[in-house]
């Protein structure tokens, strides 16, 4: 290995460790901070399975305050979203038409974005209960 012609000296303080933050003192920093500045509109909505308990329950919690906070957004959720169907292992958060009328209300109430809490075999089992006139709006066209 070659030796630069330009020597390098960088001083390095005695309290370093003080100098830089802590990767939890760095995300408190941000969390003060909102990363978008205009507000937005979102909803939650679970077209699927509940998020009325454990780690699903939680996990929606610290989404929306995490939506809240660092995102500046206005966060509604959904009528159903910790409702109970069905008591199954995988229990349903309604009926076909509670969960329907829910995704109905997060497509066509004006928000800015909507969020899919749980998805999978419950979002497939609506797609026929929301009008295509309603889809098309969400289509992707080609440039």
């Amino acid at each position: 290995m070659q030796s630069s012609p330009f020597p390098i000296t960088v001083e390095v303080p005695d309290n370093m460790d003080m100098c830089v933050p802590s990767h939890e003192q760095q995300i408190q920093q941000h969390m003060q901070q909102p990363f978008i500045e205009e507000r937005l509109r979102g909803v939650i909505v679970a077209p699927s399975c509940s998020v009325h308990e454990g780690k699903h329950k939680a996990n929606t919690l610290k989404s929306i305050q995490v939506l809240k906070t660092y995102f500046n957004m206005e966060v509604f959720e959904g009528e159903y979203l910790h409702n109970v169907h069905n008591g199954g292992v995988l229990p349903f958060c309604g009926s076909l038409q509670e969960r329907a009328s829910d995704l109905m209300h997060a497509l066509t109430g004006g928000y800015d974005v909507i969020f899919i809490a749980r998805g999978g075999y419950g979002l497939q089992e609506l797609i026929d209960y929301i009008p295509a006139s309603v889809w098309k709006q969400y289509l992707m066209r080609p440039a």
